[in-house]
């Protein structure tokens, strides 16, 4: 009986932070959609749905993604450089969530270009590890090596830790879909000490079962 109260508690817990977290949402979303009704600035109104983008995609993605996209009208009608590239990159975004990858690669691509024109490798590393996400999803591993190689490179040019560590595991989790376990565990190992000194959780959670399901199989 007593496990039986303890599930129900944490299930109720779970419940209540979820439900608050959505009334939460609900109300960001609604004073955002009142500030770009009232915005006079086409730059302003620009950020604004942009950021509605962000609060509105885990709740209703296809709404979401129609600011992206009106986002990027805009930016691109007065050529707003910061807002062309975000808008693009949420485009990108919202068609592989909706498993659109043709789509999500070609804007992916093309925030890539504006990111390398800005010569901000931080971000154009980050790109391509989307990219070669989504490749993984393809089952096109060769292409998704490529671009977790690119990535790496970069993250290790600029000495960024963290980014190393998460392409580290995306190139675990290809040779994962490729059936090679051995370099699979190789790399989650890799990617499971390097996320433990980041003290990063996500990091930590993600080569466990990387490691736990290459393992198994």
């Amino acid at each position: 009986m007593k496990n039986v109260l303890f599930y129900f508690s944490l299930f109720l817990l779970k419940f209540v932070v979820a439900v608050s977290g959505y009334a939460q949402s609900s109300v960001r979303i609604e004073e955002l959609e009142r500030s770009i009704k009232n915005s006079t600035s086409d730059t302003n109104r620009v950020e604004l749905m942009n950021s509605l983008y962000d609060e509105m995609t885990r709740i209703s993605p296809l709404r979401a993604k129609s600011y992206a996209d009106e986002a990027l009208k805009v930016a691109q009608n007065i050529n707003y450089t910061k807002g062309i590239v975000e808008s693009t990159e949420r485009v990108a975004e919202s068609y592989e969530k909706q498993a659109v990858y043709p789509k999500a690669l070609a804007y992916y691509e093309k925030a890539v270009k504006l990111r390398q024109k800005a010569q901000q490798s931080d971000k154009t590393a980050n790109l391509y590890n989307k990219i070669g996400r989504i490749y993984i999803q393809q089952s096109n591993i060769k292409q998704a090596f490529e671009q977790f190689k690119s990535a790496l490179s970069i993250y290790q040019q600029i000495k960024n830790n963290r980014g190393i560590a998460s392409t580290i595991t995306y190139i675990g989790e290809a040779y994962h879909k490729q059936q090679d376990y051995e370099q699979a565990i190789s790399k989650f190992r890799e990617g499971l000490i390097r996320g433990d000194s980041l003290k990063d959780r996500s990091l930590i959670a993600r080569n466990l079962t990387g490691l736990g399901e290459s393992y198994f199989l």
